[in-house]
C-alpha cells in the first residue's frame, strides 16, 4: 500500500514531463519556433559589430542585416546564422480540402424493356455554393 503510494507521484511527474517534451518537440519542429533558438547567435554578431564600430546602435544593426536583403560580406556566413534570416519551409503543413462528391450506382432494373440502367448522379454533400470550390461556370446577371 504505501509503494503505491509513493509512486504514484511519480508517474504523474513522468507523464507531464513527457508531454511538455513532446509539445517542444512538435513545437520546434513544425513552427517557425526554433528560430528563437537562434538569438544567442544574434547577441554575439552584434558584439562582434560594436567591437569593429563602437557607435552601431542597435537599429543601425539591425537595419544592415534584415532590411537589406542578402548582402555578400566578409561575414555572410554569419549574417545566415541569424533568426528570421532564412526559413526552412520543409515542414510546413499544407491542407487541401476538396468538394466532397458521391456517387451512386444504384442498379436500377428496367422490368419492360428488361435492361440494367447505372444511376450516376452526383449527390453533393455540401449544400452551400460558397462551400463548394473556388470555380463555378460562368453566370449571367
Amino acid at each position: 500500500m504505501l509503494t503505491l503510494l509513493v509512486k504514484k507521484p511519480y508517474l504523474c511527474i513522468m507523464r507531464k514531463s513527457i508531454a511538455h517534451f513532446l509539445l517542444a518537440i512538435t513545437l520546434m519542429s513544425f513552427t517557425p519556433l526554433r528560430e528563437v533558438l537562434k538569438v544567442p547567435n544574434l547577441i554575439y554578431h552584434y558584439v562582434d559589430h560594436i567591437k569593429e564600430d563602437p557607435s552601431m546602435g542597435i537599429f543601425e544593426f539591425f537595419d544592415m542585416h534584415y532590411n537589406h536583403g542578402l548582402v555578400f560580406d566578409e561575414d555572410f556566413a554569419q549574417d545566415m546564422q541569424l533568426p528570421f534570416k532564412t526559413m526552412d519551409q520543409s515542414n510546413t503543413f499544407v491542407c487541401v480540402l476538396d468538394e466532397t462528391k458521391m456517387l451512386d450506382f444504384g442498379v436500377s432494373e428496367n422490368a419492360i424493356l428488361g435492361s440494367s440502367k447505372i444511376n450516376t448522379n452526383y449527390v453533393f454533400i455540401i449544400k452551400d455554393a460558397k462551400l463548394n470550390g473556388v470555380f463555378h461556370p460562368p453566370k449571367f446577371s
